[in-house]
């Protein structure tokens, strides 16, 4: 089946997820005025999100403080498959398609990120490369969208931004500081009305400790990482606002707050990446090349 196909079966599909989401009539002909809704999630959903968001976030900093050090081996900037890597105004850059859609298809209209490393010495001037530096600076944008073709107005799409830094990076434990955020836009016919839904996820990590254990090949952390979902106003209007709490582990005790008020607490495990990924002999290492966006919520 081939891709324009493939997209006009899913632009289908959003007209029927359009009438399963609210009480519809079978009037699809879209209104002339469109509609702006934000989408209000379930506890189970904000959990599942949430943990998703952080586990992805974590992968990618571990990725970064594991791989660093193998930067100097790619300033020739060779291209590998469908990705680029150069350096240019302070910033080691990488820019590609995302291999994974998010949307359950292999196809998507824009599936693409860019990541950016910068190292910086203790007075906070930027430096080519990792050696002798106090700070690494991070930044990863993510964005994948399905429709919006072939003059369609309806389609789907996620964006997902990290920006921090980590220093000192020959410590332990370095300290991580960053923001990052999770949202969604999905516009199709709802009520016989043009309709866009909305909803994202605000991540705040503030002086968390990140120890790496040479022995056991593992990691540990200490601190309070916040999410924060649907804070178009401030984090204090967040319709969920979800604490998990570590201390010096990869195991945390997740509190989870609705409207300011505590509604559950649960445990969490975030994987050992080193483990997994085998990270400390990564070789032809490209930032953000690995990412994969949480699956969204199906509206």
């Amino acid at each position: 089946m081939n891709k324009t196909r493939k997209l006009k079966l899913f632009l289908s599909s959003l007209l029927l997820l359009g009438f399963i989401f609210t009480s519809c009539t079978n009037n699809t002909e879209p209104a002339n005025e469109i509609q702006k809704l934000v989408y209000k999630p379930t506890q189970q959903e904000a959990k599942d999100q949430s943990e998703a968001m952080i586990k992805e976030t974590l992968k990618q900093i571990t990725e970064a403080m594991a791989g660093y050090s193998k930067i100097p081996d790619s300033l020739l900037g060779k291209a590998n498959d469908s990705r680029d890597y150069y350096y240019f105004a302070g910033w080691h850059t990488w820019r590609g398609e995302i291999d994974k859609s998010p949307f359950g298809m292999t196809d998507a209209y824009t599936a693409e990120y860019l990541a950016k490393i910068q190292f910086q010495d203790g007075s906070k001037n930027v430096q080519k490369d990792p050696d002798g530096a106090e700070y690494m600076r991070m930044y990863l944008n993510a964005h994948i969208a399905f429709g919006f073709v072939n003059g369609e107005p309806y389609g789907d799409e996620v964006w997902y931004d990290y920006d921090g830094n980590v220093t000192p990076l020959t410590g332990n434990p370095s300290i991580i500081n960053g923001e990052g955020t999770y949202e969604r836009r999905w516009v199709g016919v709802m009520n016989g009305q043009d309709t866009e839904l909305h909803y994202k996820w605000d991540l705040v990590l503030n002086d968390i400790e990140f120890r790496y254990d040479y022995i056991a090949n593992d990691f540990a952390l200490t601190g309070n990482i916040m999410i924060y979902v649907n804070n178009y106003n401030s984090n204090d209007d967040a319709l969920y606002t979800m604490m998990f709490r570590f201390n010096n582990s990869r195991f945390g005790l997740v509190e989870v707050y609705r409207n300011g008020q505590l509604i559950q607490t649960y445990g969490i495990e975030i994987p050992n990446f080193y483990e997994m990924y085998n990270l400390p002999s990564l070789e032809n290492w490209e930032f953000g090349a690995s990412f994969e966006f949480p699956t969204p919520i199906p509206f």
